[in-house]
């Protein structure tokens, strides 16, 4: 299990499964298995363009990063998949997350030879990162990807005035005595 990579099932193309995968992964990571993904947008299922967007942004920080579905997406009607048959606004979301994916490579090639050699997983809860802190006990949406970058991705259903407008907010809790910079600016 040190080397192969899994991923975390047929998942469906609901809000949930969002954070169900990142709970998977970093479980088993922190179980010697640390190279895991989930089938981004859901496996089956009529993923919304929400749900295509905020399984992106959050996948591109997955160990292993792919999109995968079933050849015929139900509900009907059939929902293709590829990027190029999505929205303008799905298809820059694909595009952004893949480019900074590449951004990322040689940390990302670095993080896995120490996952390697040393078993760290990639995806780590705060509380692994930050043991001393007993508030990263109960965070469970926001994560470390190796020991540099903390991830705290868009995991629910956009709500209220956000519902139409494809923004959300997003609570995280930074580390005390740590400086953090924002990866996006």
């Amino acid at each position: 299990q040190k080397f192969g990579a899994y991923w975390t099932g047929d998942n469906r193309a609901v809000f949930e499964e969002l954070q169900g995968s990142i709970s998977m992964i970093m479980q088993l990571g922190n179980s010697g298995h640390p190279f895991g993904g989930s089938d981004i947008p859901g496996f089956y299922g009529s993923p919304t363009d929400d749900l295509f967007v905020m399984f992106y942004q959050v996948g591109m920080y997955y160990p292993f990063f792919r999109a995968h579905s079933q050849d015929v997406s139900l509900p009907f009607p059939p929902h293709d998949r590829e990027p190029w048959m999505q929205t303008s606004r799905v298809r820059e979301a694909i595009r952004d997350s893949i480019n900074r994916r590449y951004d990322l490579i040689h940390y990302i090639y670095t993080t896995i030879e120490r996952t390697t050699n040393t078993a760290e997983p990639l995806m780590r809860a705060m509380w692994s990162e930050f043991p001393d802190e007993a508030r990263f006990r109960q965070v469970a949406s926001q994560f470390m990807f190796g020991s540099s970058l903390l991830v705290a991705p868009k995991v629910t259903r956009p709500q209220g005035v956000y519902k139409h407008m494809h923004m959300q907010e997003v609570t995280y809790a930074l580390p005390e005595g740590e400086t953090w910079y924002n990866f996006y600016t």
